[in-house]
Order: structure tokens, then sequence, then C-alpha cells
């Protein structure tokens, strides 16, 4: 039985991407900047939107179009959360700021990595339906999603590239 659990009290970074509002512990945030200049990568997931230096470090930024839809407006900002395996960022439409809301938890966590397991809570602030994500099963799915596309294209390039080797070394 999923019960959920309501939480008071703990502060939340609010925010707008792809018009819906989100919000991650307050803790989990590093930073927030204007949106920087991206260096994008060849051969990548469109969920990767680029790598940027933010306080100089090298931190991969990722857009949650693909997980929350299309978007409608300019991406302004990036937030730069913490993980274990250090910074990184999504690109997001604003920050509405760091306030206590009261959160009602779903209870069970799914087994899989999937956005459903991402949204961990709901809540309301100012008549709006907040989601809020835990960043940590976040930075997974989108871990996931890059290894999953990055394995595909070694496998798409290893059935185009082992018939011409295997013919070059028959041939000797």
């Amino acid at each position: 039985m999923n019960e959920s659990v309501v939480e008071q009290g703990d502060k939340y970074c609010l925010f707008d991407c792809c018009g819906r509002t989100f919000a991650v512990p307050a803790l989990s945030v590093r930073s927030v900047t204007p949106a920087l200049e991206l260096s994008r990568l060849a051969n990548s997931h469109s969920c990767l939107a680029g790598l940027a230096t933010v306080h100089k470090e090298i931190v991969p930024v990722f857009d949650l179009k693909e997980f929350v839809g299309n978007r409608d407006t300019a991406t302004s900002q990036m937030l730069v959360l913490n993980s274990d395996s250090g910074a990184w960022a999504i690109l997001i439409d604003q920050v509405l700021g760091l306030e206590s809301i009261e959160v009602s938890f779903t209870g069970a966590r799914g087994d899989s990595c999937q956005w459903s397991t991402v949204n961990v809570a709901s809540a309301s602030f100012l008549e709006q339906f907040v989601s809020v994500l835990d960043p940590e099963m976040l930075f997974e799915l989108l871990r996931m999603e890059l290894n999953s596309f990055w394995l595909g294209l070694d496998a798409e390039m290893e059935s185009i590239t082992s018939p011409g080797c295997q013919a070059v070394f028959s041939a000797t």
C-alpha cells in the first residue's frame, strides 16, 4: 500500500522548466547561473545539452525537455546540482526561489530508474502544482540514457566497420 507521507518545513529550490514547476531539496543545489555558452559533444544524446565551465569546473549540462515535454520558453538559467560524481547542471527557465513547502511523498520507490521514480513527491506553491524531483535519481536516469545511447552507437559502429575489417584480413 502506497501511503503518502507529508513533510513540512524543509527548504526546496523551486524552478520553472519547460512550462512546469519543479522543486529539488535546497541542499542539493550548488548554484544558479545564467545559461552559459555550452560546448556541444558530437554523437551525443539530446538530453546532454553540452559542457560548461562553472566556477573553474567542467560540468555536464542536461536538457530535460525529452522527459518533461517541449520547451516553449527560452532557457535563461542553469541549476547546478551536487552528486556523488561531482557537479552537474540542468537548463531551466527560471528559479522561483527557496521556499518551505508542504511536500507529499509517494511512499514506495521503484526498482528501475525511470522518470516516474525521479518524481518522488508533489506539492503546491502559489496555487501551482509542483513536482518534487530526487536529484540523485534524476542524475542516474540521465547517466543511464547517455550510456544506453552511446552503447547503441558503439554497436552501430561495430556493425559498420566489422565486415570491412574481416574482408581486409581474409584477403591477406
